[in-house]
């Protein structure tokens, strides 16, 4: 199985170089009557890196390959229908990558002010080097204070007059820490121009929930995020062009389609639903924050496959996969931020109100069908209220030294459970619905797993009865055979 996945992956993803000197005939465009021809898929590219919307020979070879309008994007994804689900070709990689790395290596952002979530590894510690490298003062947010430390060292090596790069310890799968994550910058720090998400979890679990009851990929993916923007929206407000960018599953995901009916991914949870709703409503909260922020960049991009150490939660045969894989087709975490370094910092790729997702090469993606203006108010309404609501303490009631068992004072609290105040009503019907789905979930497995389990015993004792007899037969008929006649 494992054999045949890979395969097929690499059939959908891995550049091939033997297609980037051919010319491709392709079938008739949906607007069009007549096929094209295309010229050889590296001259088109050159042609298009050179920030050429058009190809001389074929004015609209590329637009009809691609089945989009005009477009000036330094990168592309060549689709073939029936054949690949996409190719990049490893010319077009190479060139995008090394016209990111020149734009990001004359930036100078000495001054600004920079905060990486989930910064003391992958994708987060290559982003937060990349600020420092441009002189930017940055600000690590995570749970490894050992990493940390050797990113923070790494840092000084830059030698970037009076930059100030520093670390504060964080469990962000918890609402009440990003609260107190963000407490802890400190006070003079009254303006943050790039704020940077990439705190998240890998595995293979059902639904984890934490502490606050909200699942732990969920808070790390989405509901943390939202609250840390929040958080920050005053010192983001008092920038001249701040960029907000989550790490996530842009032009990737597909639509929630639960969104208004499972909003939490509770009843009926799996890890692509979780993965799903959480690219879903991040899309969707960005473009709500967007257009209520319009001086305020908000970014969600998707990384592609990183080599980073994704995975250290899975069991050792799956990670073992993993980090094969990486070794051989994932990009570095370096390479990747190079990509998306730009989203933050050029004046191009500013907002301006509307939400910018980004592909995995710097590219524009596009949201899902299901991203709607209702969508938007109706995802942005429940997030609000879940945030405000976990976290919040019941009210302290007093008790009289000599009515530990008053009736009045027992019954005011069991009302206040029932009435559902902070939160706690709706934390305790999620977790008896939690309960009532393990029971069902084991029973909907041990029956049929009890009924295999007697299927294969009596088969192994049947057949073991047969060879057993088979055995007795072979034996008497060889004994009657060599036994000398009467």
């Amino acid at each position: 199985i494992a054999t045949l996945i890979t395969a097929v992956w690499w059939l959908m993803c891995v550049p091939l170089p033997c297609v980037a000197d051919q010319a491709i005939t392709l079938a008739p465009h949906p607007r069009r009557s007549h096929a094209h021809t295309l010229l050889p898929a590296t001259h088109i590219i050159e042609h298009e890196m050179r920030g050429n919307s058009r190809t001389d020979d074929h004015p609209s070879a590329l637009q009809d390959f691609l089945h989009v309008g005009p477009t000036t994007t330094s990168t592309k994804t060549l689709i073939f229908p029936g054949w690949f689900h996409s190719m990049i070709l490893p010319h077009q990689v190479n060139t995008a990558l090394n016209d990111a790395k020149t734009k990001n290596a004359l930036l100078k952002l000495n001054g600004k002010t920079a905060i990486v979530f989930g910064g003391t590894s992958g994708i987060g510690h290559s982003l937060a080097v990349r600020f420092a490298q441009a002189g930017s003062n940055v600000y690590i947010v995570g749970r490894s204070e050992k990493a940390a430390a050797a990113i923070l060292e790494e840092m000084k090596g830059f030698n970037v007059a009076d930059a100030t790069y520093r670390f504060v310890a964080s469990d962000l799968s918890l609402l009440a820490n990003a609260r107190a994550a963000v407490k802890q910058l400190p006070e003079e720090l009254k303006v943050v121009d790039y704020v940077v998400f990439c705190q998240t979890k890998s595995g293979i679990q059902g639904r984890t929930p934490t502490v606050e009851n909200i699942d732990e990929i969920m808070s790390l993916n989405y509901f943390s995020r939202i609250e840390l923007v929040r958080q920050l929206l005053p010192r983001l407000e008092a920038a001249e062009d701040a960029r907000v960018l989550s790490v996530l599953s842009a032009g990737v995901h597909s639509p929630y389609n639960d969104y208004d009916i499972d909003f939490e991914v509770s009843s009926k949870f799996s890890l692509k639903k979780a993965a799903d709703a959480a690219g879903f409503y991040t899309d969707l909260a960005f473009d709500h924050l967007s257009r209520q922020h319009p001086k305020v960049t908000f970014i969600h991009a998707s990384p592609g496959f990183v080599s980073t150490n994704w995975g250290t939660d899975m069991p050792m045969a799956l990670r073992l996969t993993i980090r094969a894989l990486q070794a051989t087709v994932a990009k570095a975490s370096s390479d990747c931020a190079e990509f998306l370094f730009p989203s933050l910092t050029q004046p191009d790729q500013r907002g301006n109100g509307k939400v910018h997702l980004i592909g995995e090469y710097g590219q524009d993606v596009t949201t899902t069908t299901l991203h709607t203006d209702e969508a938007v108010a109706f995802v942005w309404q429940e997030t609000e209220t879940l945030i405000e609501t976990v976290g919040v303490p019941p009210p302290t009631i007093q008790l009289n030294a000599c009515s530990a068992y008053n009736t009045s004072a027992t019954s005011t609290i069991l009302e206040h459970f029932k009435s559902g105040e902070g939160g706690s009503r709706r934390r305790q019907l999620q977790l008896k619905h939690n309960e009532a789905e393990d029971k069902l979930r084991w029973s909907l497995l041990g029956v049929p797993s009890f009924i295999l389990l007697l299927y294969c015993g009596f088969t192994c004792f049947f057949k073991q009865q047969r060879f057993n007899q088979r055995a007795q037969n072979n034996s008497a008929v060889k004994k009657n055979r060599f036994s000398p006649g009467i």
